[in-house]
């Protein structure tokens, strides 16, 4: 697809999403996970069976014998990298049909089913780019966007395995009332393509999810990062990555106490980032400023802080 194509689809999806503090209840999405675990590794074990006594094996049966390992890191990453806690923070969408499931997990079946499971990383990094020009993601989300690729890719490779294997496909999402109209969340296998063609195409991008710096890319789209890296004391930018990453860390721990207290929503993660950038701005104009009081990290993690809270009210 076309990057102009696929910038305006982004900005598409971005104004038709909407979410909600009390959005409609679902099931988590892990729910599903081991259903479509049992599944692959009952077609591995068939496949592995047929190979032992020299049967012919098909192109699907290849691809999923020689990268098992892949497959199997990748459920692990899912479950690890999705803890329920983490899960429960993500903003949901209260706009159909993907109502009471997470934004970001809406986003990458959008980016799974344009791509026809075949990713290409760059241009995901512009899609999530072009989206957050007409609503910013939180910091939660970017760092969950592999993790729903992960679910999303896999998702997709059990529907075409057990289409390959004729075996029962594993329970799918709770549906919505029949009363209500709406399509199954799941997007569901690219229209057009041999089921053997997507396992193939599933496996080469759990294969490059797996060799992506995701730390690189995270900063790359993070609107926060960019916002911080404007630091006055030019301190920011050539700090190591788990320093950049505490910062961060306080921003949306504020978002959060003031998303509790019910504060208008354009307080977010990027306007608190803008703001500490203001009064570092500030004290740098001021006669009696000091460098300490130039630094970003004075407002984050220092005496200014209250400034910054007083600030934000």
């Amino acid at each position: 697809m076309p990057n102009s194509q696929l910038e305006n689809l982004a900005c598409q999806l971005a104004e038709g999403h909407a979410v909600s503090r009390h959005p409609r209840r679902r099931p988590p999405l892990l729910d599903r996970l081991r259903g479509q675990e049992a599944l692959l590794h009952d077609a591995y074990r068939r496949f592995a069976e047929a190979s032992e006594v020299q049967l012919a094996l098909s192109y699907a049966a290849e691809w999923l014998l020689d990268n098992f390992y892949t497959v199997r890191q990748a459920l692990r990453q899912v479950r690890e990298d999705m803890p329920p806690g983490y899960y429960r923070r993500l903003p949901k969408l209260t706009t159909s049909p993907l109502e009471g499931y997470p934004r970001i997990y809406a986003i990458t079946q959008e980016i799974i089913e344009c791509h026809e499971e075949h990713l290409n990383l760059d241009q995901v990094r512009l899609f999530i780019q072009a989206y957050q020009h007409v609503t910013p993601l939180t910091m939660g989300e970017l760092w969950a966007l592999p993790t729903m690729l992960r679910l999303g890719i896999l998702e997709n490779l059990t529907q075409a395995i057990a289409l390959v294997t004729e075996l029962p496909p594993p329970p799918g999402p709770s549906l919505p009332s029949p009363d209500e109209h709406r399509p199954e969340p799941a997007k569901g296998l690219a229209e057009g393509l041999a089921d053997e063609t997507v396992v193939a195409n599933c496996i080469i991008s759990l294969r490059l999810l797996a060799a992506q710096d995701w730390k690189v890319f995270f900063e790359s789209v993070s609107r926060v990062d960019q916002v911080l890296s404007r630091d006055p004391a030019n301190v920011y930018a050539r700090m190591d990555f788990d320093t950049r990453d505490r910062y961060r860390g306080v921003i949306e721990e504020l978002a959060q106490a003031m998303g509790r207290t019910g504060q208008d929503q354009k307080q977010d993660e990027e306007e608190i980032a803008r703001e500490t950038i203001r009064l570092a701005e500030e004290a740098r104009r001021s006669e009696a400023r000091s460098p300490r009081t130039t630094h970003i990290g004075y407002y984050l993690l220092d005496a200014g802080q209250r400034q910054l809270e007083a600030r934000l009210g």
